[in-house]
């Protein structure tokens, strides 16, 4: 009898699996508990010699389990109808009324006409439509209504600027022993020349993972190239060498915070028993395939090019440790025609409450460019018996993430030995362009490592740092960058440190790293570069505020020695 009950539930759970839709409807809860530890905008930082996270006090805590009665069928939305006979398991809708016989019933399902406008819908026509194609980018032209979804085909675009070599920030190469490769880009601190998109305040040193790494010949050797259409200050750049326990891992918890009002911390944390989701839903679909592995085969965008997908784990022992572990890259592009509020500027975390509705109750950190890998804390959102969460990646007018893989470990606290290598060698040259193909919402960014001629539509003018060994300007992050212009090489190296015997190792990038864009999404910024970004500045632009160092000695004696190198 035990066996037959037991084959009883697993079935009756996928047939609610298969039935499951993606409500739109959502409660924002305004997430201040969780930015009120991070209101003094203090960057942390565990890379230290030796580093062991504090076991929480209630580890030993039993969590309450939620028990389904035993003879009492699941009920979600607590209409009075089981869930597998439900035609809308996550609403209440006891009369079950289905106008269209579709099989969905009303509230889950908008019907067009009905003079109400209900999401997905757009409009209604006999609602008048209060926003104009200028809303949406145009730049005039009637905005009309066509079967509940905006028509823009009386409205009138603004010429198109093509924009060879989109993307955003400075590329990775790592030897391997054979030839440099591309592993990813140095995201994480944008500036926009007069354009109030990006938060610099909250900008510090960021933490880029290496993947698996690996020294040749005793040395760390990477190159980092400007080959699109922007300037790059690299005001500081060390190696953290992370050793983590036997059938550990280490995974940074750094991700592009700024736009949501905080400084990331850049702790090295250590998991292990990565274990994929039990199921993946997205727009009713079962996509579980698309992110069980990193492979840079993406989740299908959504409605809007949003990804967006609901995650089931299954049971975990230790809730109170759980940590997503998210894969995921970052599209810019001007989507303001597919644009509609609310927007995200953060990865949003939700959970069913008791009525079905779903909340809001993380939001983090987004993956700011290239294939990027980092962990969210899952703590006092699930529970040992329900892991069922919706995942929202980031989704703004001029950017869309999209994700990779996405895992789950609560794995307990281990202890992490970080170490920090200075450069052993920082030679800058001017090497040329690189054959490269942009982010999508189908393929990462890829890069060819050739050294093509310089794109003269790329460049842009003032003064650079000369030429030659950079490494003083790279030693701490104090404001006194190298900078960097379209076509320009940074080669690093940094020496090997033995490793502990058993131990686990992985590599990262530790850098304050600023890159001024010649083109937004949106509009042309500027082609010239007359102020260097400092750290608490709050914009950059004509009406900023110049750096308070800027008439010091110590700054001129910079500028003068260093940033010697003139482009007209």
């Amino acid at each position: 009898m035990e066996c037959f009950m037991k084959l009883f539930f697993f079935i009756l759970s996928l047939s609610l699996f298969s039935c499951e839709q993606d409500s739109t409807r959502t409660v924002i809860v305004h997430p201040k508990k969780e930015l009120d530890d991070k209101k003094d905008n203090k960057t942390t930082d565990n890379t230290e010699n030796i580093t062991k996270k504090d076991l929480p006090e209630d580890v030993d805590k039993k969590v309450k389990e939620d028990k389904i009665p035993e003879k009492k069928l699941p009920d979600y939305d607590g209409d009075g109808i089981p869930d597998s006979r439900d035609n809308c398991p996550l609403v209440k809708n006891s009369d079950q009324k289905d106008s269209n016989k579709n099989g969905k019933g009303d509230v889950c399902d908008p019907v067009c006409g009905d003079g109400k406008i209900t999401p997905p819908e757009q409009c209604e026509a006999k609602i008048p439509i209060v926003k104009s194609c200028v809303h949406f980018g145009y730049r005039m032209g009637t905005l009309s209504c066509n079967k509940c979804y905006f028509n823009f085909i009386k409205c009138v675009p603004f010429p198109q600027r093509i924009r060879r070599g989109r993307g955003s920030c400075p590329y990775v190469y790592l030897n391997n022993g054979k030839k440099y490769k591309y592993y990813t880009d140095l995201s994480g601190s944008p500036l926009g020349w007069d354009i109030n998109v990006f938060k610099p305040e909250f900008y510090g040193e960021n933490m880029y993972e290496l993947g698996d790494f690996q020294a040749v010949s005793r040395y760390y050797r990477m190159k980092i190239r400007e080959v699109i259409h922007e300037v790059t200050f690299f005001d500081s750049a060390a190696l953290v060498i992370a050793d983590v326990p036997p059938g550990y891992d280490a995974f940074t918890d750094w991700s592009f915070t700024s736009s949501i009002g905080f400084k990331s911390p850049i702790n090295i944390i250590a998991l292990k028993n990565l274990k994929k989701p039990l199921s993946a839903v997205s727009d009713g679909r079962n996509v579980l395939k698309y992110i069980e592995k990193k492979d840079g085969l993406p989740l299908p965008a959504g409605k809007n090019n949003i990804s967006r997908v609901i995650l089931d784990f299954g049971p975990v022992k230790h809730p109170e440790n759980a940590h997503l572990v998210i894969t995921a890259w970052g599209i810019y592009d001007d989507f303001r025609l597919v644009s509609t509020p609310p927007h995200s500027p953060g990865t949003v975390i939700e959970t069913l409450d008791e009525t079905g509705t779903w909340r809001v109750r993380r939001i983090a950190g987004k993956a700011a460019g290239d294939s990027r890998t980092w962990v969210i804390s899952l703590k006092n959102i699930i529970t040992s018996n329900n892991t069922k969460i919706r995942l929202t990646m980031a989704h703004l007018p001029s950017v869309r993430d999209v994700l990779d893989a996405v895992f789950i470990s609560d794995s307990a606290p281990a202890g992490v030995t970080t170490r920090m290598v200075s450069a052993s060698k920082a030679n800058l040259k001017v090497a040329g362009s690189d054959q490269i193909i942009s982010s999508t919402l189908k393929n990462r960014i890829s890069a060819a490592g050739k050294y093509l001629p310089i794109w003269p539509d790329a460049v842009m003018k003032g003064n650079f740092t000369k030429t030659g060994d950079v490494r003083e300007l790279l030693k701490k992050y104090d404001d006194l960058h190298v900078v960097m212009a379209h076509g320009d090489e940074l080669e690093l190296e940094f020496p090997e440190i033995p490793s502990a015997k058993g131990k686990n190792r992985r590599i990262f990038l530790r850098g304050a790293v600023y890159y001024s864009l010649k083109v937004h999404p949106f509009r042309f910024l500027t082609d010239r570069v007359d102020h260097l970004p400092y750290r608490g500045m709050k914009s950059y632009g004509p009406a900023s505020i110049e750096n308070p160092a800027a008439k010091s000695q110590s700054f001129r004696n910079y500028t003068k020695k260093w940033n010697t190198r003139v482009i007209n």
